[in-house]
């Protein structure tokens, strides 16, 4: 059972992982971009950190996948969110509207407070995959590609949800 569930697990992580560093890529220069627009570095060092973001998190998710190198998929991985997290609660200190560009253009995400739930979620999954999985174990049956890959797109149209809600309510406010 918990090799079950580690495996959907897995599949969870990497195929998000996956999209967003896919999303990312297809987008390259708007993803270029929206890390430019939160701030945080010199444009130099921000345009030298989305160019590799998308290879980590690409990397971080292959690794997962590698029993003998979870390890260091995890470390890249929780390093990365640990990262945009710090990125996101200085932007939300500001008051100011940035995308996250969490999906490049696929999904116009803004830096939020959902985007933070995003983060904690994560980090939990991955924290909790490490600590259920020995790192030689790596069971991927067809019932858990399926189930992992289904979460991964339930939490996509979770996303698109918020975005469509958030931009709902901002639409109201500016009528009142």
């Amino acid at each position: 059972m918990a090799l079950e569930l580690g495996s959907i697990v897995l599949i969870h992580i990497v195929t998000l992982f996956f999209i967003s560093a896919a999303a990312k890529l297809v987008s390259f220069q708007a993803f270029i971009d929206f890390t430019i627009d939160f701030r945080i570095l010199p444009e130099r060092l921000s345009k030298a950190a989305a160019v590799s973001i998308p290879f980590l998190e690409l990397l971080g998710a292959g690794l997962l996948l590698v029993g003998p190198a979870r390890i260091y998929g995890t470390v890249i991985l929780v390093s990365l969110l640990l990262l945009f997290g710090y990125a996101v609660t200085r932007v939300l200190k500001t008051n100011r509207q940035v995308s996250c560009g969490c999906y490049g253009k696929l999904i116009d995400a803004k830096a939020d407070s959902f985007t933070i739930g995003k983060i904690v979620y994560f980090l939990g999954l991955i924290l909790f995959f490490t600590a259920i999985n020995p790192p030689y174990t790596a069971a991927l049956s067809a019932p858990a590609v399926i189930t992992g890959t289904a979460l991964t797109l339930l939490f996509l149209l979770t996303q698109l949800i918020w975005e469509t809600h958030s931009a709902a309510l901002e639409r109201l406010r500016r009528i009142k």
